[in-house]
């Protein structure tokens, strides 16, 4: 006996605020008056990539449910990269020990998170992060308590880099330049995908592949996020940051 299907309705809200120094593109579901719900993507996705049907059925669950694309991503503001070379020199000079200057950090994402709540006259919310968007809102958790109804972290970690690694060869695969040409992006990054997507599901290569393809044509900007992490210590736990800046390509 199959499952039944349902029949889902999507009212999606679309638009920009200023927050923090920079211009945040977002999208909302639901009624304002509910409770908020604040969902941070993670590293090199955009807002799409909770998906519409998910986010229009946690609305109808009875919240007020707010995606947006995190700074240098999707449709927020853009911030002038480094070139490909002088971003692993960066990542080198980390894995060294040493201190590098970077474009933002963890915390000025989370104050970007801050900033979107502010704009939307929202006092408390519950936050929700996946991967990157995990140490997004625990950093937000802990410079925000008061505002925190609760805090969801998905596939994402409270550790630093020698308690929680990552697999050899998806350390290398993030190294990797990313193509510009659309059909030879959507196959990297699909490949990436794949990568990390675990063995609990199927990996739908229909879906993904259709999202990638969105997802490319909804923000082309011929860049790529980079993460570059380090721990920082708080007085009672570890929390993982990341320092994230944008790829251009160099003219030689």
């Amino acid at each position: 006996m199959g499952l039944p299907s349902l029949r889902i309705t999507i009212r999606i809200y679309l638009t920009t605020a200023s927050a923090n120094g920079i211009t945040i593109e977002y999208e909302t579901f639901g009624e304002s008056s509910h409770p908020a719900l604040l969902l941070i993507i993670g590293l090199g996705c955009q807002l799409i990539h909770w998906q519409d049907e998910f986010c229009q059925q946690i609305a109808d669950s009875g919240y007020h449910v707010i995606r947006y694309d995190n700074r240098d991503k999707g449709l927020s503001t853009k911030f002038e990269g480094l070139t490909a070379d002088e971003i692993m020199e960066k990542i080198v000079a980390l894995f060294m020990g040493q201190k590098v200057q970077v474009p933002y950090t963890i915390e000025d994402l989370a104050n970007d998170a801050t900033g979107l709540l502010d704009a939307l006259d929202i006092d408390k919310a519950h936050i929700c992060g996946m991967s990157m968007g995990g140490y997004i809102a625990q950093t937000f958790a802990l410079a925000n308590p008061p505002r925190t109804l609760s805090l969801t972290s998905i596939y994402s970690t409270p550790g630093n880099r020698a308690k929680f690694p990552a697999a050899q060869e998806v350390t290398d695969a993030m190294m990797q330049p990313e193509p510009l040409a659309r059909e030879a992006n959507i196959e990297h990054t699909l490949g990436f995908f794949k990568l990390t997507y675990g063995t609990g599901l199927e990996f739908d290569e229909k879906f993904h592949r259709s999202l990638l393809a969105r997802a490319y044509d909804r923000s082309l900007q011929g860049r790529r996020s980079w993460a570059i992490e380090h721990s920082i210590t708080d007085s009672s736990w570890r929390c993982r940051s990341s320092c994230t800046f944008s790829r251009r390509e160099s003219n030689s």
